[in-house]
């Protein structure tokens, strides 16, 4: 009985992998030359030197961190900044790499003069971890862009792979604040 299930499974793999390859087979000639059109022949004029552009002016030193919500809040109210929110924790190797990687870019240090930068440990056993219970942070790190007022607009869980992505996330947030 238990050799007769297993064969059925193998079957019905085969019959699945059949069905899958004879379909990848049958691509017409029309799908292949819209993705040569649209995806492959663009991608062939980009010159990779060129870098991402992006509205954010590189900077050098570091980011000058704030580390107290209601004095972050005050300070982006004063300036019509948005607050980005680093919500690690001591333990987070995720949130140490985006600290090396991240953090440390000068696009990113250029931004950070630009909006309120607030870093919270979220097992600090005060007002860190409250935040964090507040936002729901339930994975390290976590980015949470707040308005001015600190209501939260958007939160991205793990790490971030890249500073123009991070950028982006963070100009996504602002047009939705201002919107």
């Amino acid at each position: 009985m238990r050799y007769a299930a297993i064969a059925i499974i193998v079957v019905a793999l085969g019959v699945l992998g059949a069905i899958f390859f004879a379909q990848a087979r049958n691509i017409s000639s029309q799908s292949k030359e819209s993705v040569n059109r649209d995806i492959v022949e663009p991608l062939k004029k980009m010159d990779p030197t060129t870098p991402v552009s992006t509205s954010v002016e590189p900077a050098s030193g570091s980011i000058n961190w704030e580390h107290d919500v209601d004095r972050a809040i005050e300070t982006a109210k004063a300036g019509n900044k948005v607050i980005v929110v680093d919500v690690y924790t001591d333990w987070c190797g995720w949130c140490k790499k985006m600290d090396q990687v991240i953090y440390s870019d000068p696009k990113i240090v250029g931004l950070s003069r630009r909006e309120v930068f607030l870093k919270i440990d979220a097992e600090d056993g005060g007002q860190g971890q409250a935040f964090a219970r507040k936002m729901n942070v339930r994975a390290y790190p976590t980015t949470i862009i707040l308005d001015s007022d600190g209501t939260k607009i958007t939160l991205e869980r793990g790490f971030i792979p890249s500073s123009d992505k991070f950028i982006q996330l963070v100009e996504d947030a602002r047009a939705r604040k201002t919107a």
